[in-house]
């Protein structure tokens, strides 16, 4: 979860950045602020500005070229909305209020309207200034926006890029690869101009005889093609032993060219005998949980703040990880708890679900997923009551980790809980995680708690308590 969308922000005249950065550092968003004058912005490698010189409308223009399909640009400028909407990006005003096919040509027609009355002097002034209830309603509508993007995303890399989870071995769909070459190298650096994450401060810096380099003794360089165009491309340091890059066209995303091409890289790291390869990139980024998902280990920040990893390039991910210890709930595990399912949920509604849960003392059995002492799953129980039956297990939200996914934590953490509970003399479980849609009458801990349980619940078969799991069943079963 948590890849993309970018948010482009038309900041000189925005008033919202500071709900732009909340739901930012929230939801793990890259931002770009793109102004005709420096501003401040927060200390955050996710978070960039760029100040554009020129006219008046040079900003408007600057994102305008370089908006995707599927980002998302703040700004109360009706003409650039109109721009960003045409190129397939969703479009939110300073008052929360979205921009579509449907209604940005209306609304770009009453905005030439009124330019015209006031020109003529028929009316004054301008908007009114913004409220707190603007603010909070900018807030959710750029919340809502994002989660449902993200949906969106993986439901097109299911339908244009179905692959199963590389963690257990399973074949991708591989795009055509094949070495660069020289007449490669202006394609190569349109991509490495387009990209969102790991920005060069100044593009001057990196030209064309430095891929001219990495093509001869100093590397290797691969290209990915997409309908015989370059789409992505990855070079090889042999002399560092290191990835000097590994970029795609954002407008050519989840279609599996970044495995590819990692794919290619370590092959070539094999061939030229190396032992161990390295990497740098911004922490924190979608390029960052790429890299851990595909087994690269974090190693360190190093002194400019990339987060540098590692891997043996002759050793493959693991088919099946070994099992991760689980345990009940530790006090030392909250934090990790909350970022959990704040990250799995892109929002922070579970997570305060689960935090009001356990602040109400309804919390419980509360199960844990640890490796390496880190949280990589959770599931949260509390004190159910559907109308009709006896008091009964509610399931509240149960979350892993990406890189932790597809090997069964979830249903492990599932049946243990309902094996401690079924031990406790308690009934049967229902779930929650979203509020009822039925007209079934549902009661379960006060609304204090904030928990929301499903319309339905099952007592759980004499099996279901006794049923060896993934992580305890023989491994050859």
């Amino acid at each position: 979860m948590g890849a993309g969308p970018h948010v482009w922000v038309d900041a000189d005249a925005c008033p919202v950045k500071p709900e732009i950065y909340r739901v930012a550092r929230r939801l793990g968003l890259s931002v770009t602020l793109v102004a005709n004058s420096w501003m401040q912005t927060p200390t955050d490698p996710a978070i960039r500005l760029e100040v554009v010189e020129g006219g008046f409308d040079a900003a408007d223009d600057w994102i305008a070229e370089r908006v995707a399909a599927r980002d998302v640009v703040v700004t109360s400028d009706i003409p650039l909305a109109a721009r960003c909407v045409k190129r397939g990006a969703r479009v939110l005003s300073p008052t929360g209020d979205l921009l579509t096919e449907d209604n940005v040509g209306h609304v770009l027609a009453t905005r030439d309207l009124l330019t015209h009355l006031r020109d003529q002097g028929e009316i004054t002034g301008g908007p009114p200034p913004l409220r707190d209830r603007d603010r909070s309603r900018f807030l959710q509508a750029l919340d809502q926006v994002v989660v449902r993007l993200r949906r969106e995303i993986e439901r097109e890399a299911a339908r244009v890029a179905p692959r199963l989870d590389d963690a257990r071995g399973a074949a991708i769909p591989l795009p055509e690869i094949r070495p660069a070459e020289e007449r490669d190298i202006d394609a190569m650096m349109r991509i490495r101009g387009l990209v969102r994450e790991n920005v060069l401060s100044d593009p001057a810096r990196v030209t064309a005889d430095d891929y001219r380099r990495y093509l001869g003794e100093r590397g290797r360089g691969w290209v990915a093609l997409v309908d015989g165009d370059v789409a992505g491309f990855a070079f090889l340091d042999r002399e560092s032993a290191s990835v000097w890059a590994l970029f795609v066209d954002p407008e050519r995303e989840l279609r599996g060219l970044g495995r590819a091409l990692e794919r290619a890289l370590l092959d070539g790291a094999r061939e030229d005998g190396l032992a161990r390869l390295e990497l740098g990139t911004d922490p924190n980024t979608r390029a960052a949980r790429f890299y851990e998902a595909s087994g690269w280990r974090f190693r360190e920040l190093d002194g400019r703040g990339e987060a540098i990893y590692e891997r043996d390039p002759a050793r493959p991910r693991p088919a099946s990880a070994p099992a991760p210890a689980f345990d009940d709930e530790r006090p030392e595990d909250v934090a990790g708890i909350t970022t959990l399912h704040r990250a799995a949920f892109e929002g922070p509604l579970e997570a305060e679900l689960v935090e009001r849960l356990r602040a109400a003392g309804r919390l419980g059995p509360s199960r844990v997923a640890r490796r390496d002492g880190v949280v990589v799953g959770h599931v949260a129980f509390s004190p159910a009551e559907v109308a009709g039956v006896a008091p009964g297990l509610g399931l509240a939200p149960v979350a892993v980790t990406f890189a932790e996914r597809r090997h069964g934590i979830a249903a492990e953490l599932v049946r243990q809980g309902c094996v401690r509970r079924a031990t406790a003399g308690r009934g049967g479980a229902s779930s929650s995680a979203t509020p009822p849609t039925t007209d079934a009458s549902v009661s379960g801990p006060p609304a204090s708690a904030g928990s929301t349980m499903a319309s339905a619940a099952a007592r759980p078969s004499r099996s279901s308590s006794s049923a060896r799991g993934p992580w305890t069943a023989p491994r050859d079963s």
